[in-house]
């Protein structure tokens, strides 16, 4: 990772814990977990907070999966960490993109193949593409 990426990851992380800032209790440690999770697996592969992909993604998926997380941790982790981005978005400081909508939907579309359909249920996949 550049000077350059690692300054983007340091303020991204800056901007996600001022964000966290605003919930509860509660939800801040789950938030501040799951960005945990999420910023010590890209560091591992030495992918900044600003360069997502798909791949990217399904990559940490996998690896919370390779971890012992149940499906609905993985998805709780994604949908928290998709919050924050979302947020980073609304104000600007990285690109709009539909990353996490395209990987929910991925998802959904290996749900519906297998038996996960009874855990990734329709009310889930609402709140994560909306």
């Amino acid at each position: 990772m550049s000077d350059i990426e690692q300054n983007k990851t340091i303020c991204l992380c800056r901007f996600f814990e001022t964000a966290i800032e605003k919930y509860s209790d509660s939800s801040k440690a789950n938030y501040r977990v799951s960005l945990r999770y999420f910023v010590s697996f890209l560091k591992s592969k030495g992918i900044s907070l600003d360069g997502l992909t798909r791949n990217i993604l399904a990559e940490w998926i996998i690896d919370m999966f390779i971890k012992g997380m149940s499906i609905p941790t993985i998805l709780y982790n994604l949908k928290l960490v998709s919050y924050l981005y979302h947020s980073a978005m609304k104000s600007g400081i990285i690109e709009h993109n539909d990353i996490f909508k395209v990987v929910f939907a991925d998802l959904r579309v290996i749900a519906e193949s297998t038996d996960c359909d009874k855990i990734i249920t329709d009310e889930r996949f609402s709140r994560f593409v909306n």
